[in-house]
């Protein structure tokens, strides 16, 4: 091994490194601001028609992504969200809903069959028609991503989103690994 090849490895040892320390830290970050607040309970349509409420979900960790169609820091966080989705796919215990809130329009459904047959992702969509779950919650703007305990409790709350997919993935796997473990 030349020594500019051993510099490159130890450079690359260190970087690593340091990326995992930054991890780690913000692993404890979130851990330390978990809540511990009763979420309210709902009842929402899915997009073929069928109810889906909190409480048949109870004994799972619950994600509520809420966004809207014309929302661009919505749209910005799905493909970190569709890694999110992909990463838990087939796991009893985490459902991932996208709760579709603030459209105000006469067709709701036909507004989000149209959205996904032109971006085909594979989210299950919760419809908040009136917005009621969402001012349940106490939303303070889109996207907002609410974390549900297997105890129906809301261990985390989180309003806007970077764009990175990589981030987005990483900081809601990091908030569901912390909510299973309690």
């Amino acid at each position: 091994m030349t020594s500019e090849t051993s510099g490159i490895t130890h450079a690359t040892e260190r970087l690593n490194q340091k990326k995992a320390a930054a991890k780690e830290k913000k692993y404890m970050e979130y851990k330390e601001a978990v809540l511990n607040r009763e979420a309210p309970s709902f009842s929402l349509t899915n997009l073929e028609g069928k109810q889906v409420s909190l409480q048949e979900l109870k004994g799972k960790v619950v994600v509520l992504d809420f966004w809207a169609t014309w929302c661009g820091p919505c749209i910005a966080s799905f493909p970190g969200m569709q890694k999110v989705v992909d990463a838990y796919k087939g796991k009893d215990d985490v459902e991932i809903f996208f709760v579709n809130t603030g459209e105000n329009v006469p067709d709701h459904g036909a507004r989000l069959k149209n959205f996904f047959d032109k971006n085909p992702y594979n989210f299950q969509v919760l419809i908040d028609g009136k917005d009621e779950v969402a001012k349940a919650f106490g939303l303070e703007g889109l996207p907002s991503k609410i974390v549900i305990d297997k105890t129906g409790k809301i261990r985390f709350k989180s309003l806007g989103a970077s764009g990175d997919a990589d981030y987005t993935f990483e900081e809601l796997q990091m908030m569901i690994e912390i909510t299973k473990a309690l």
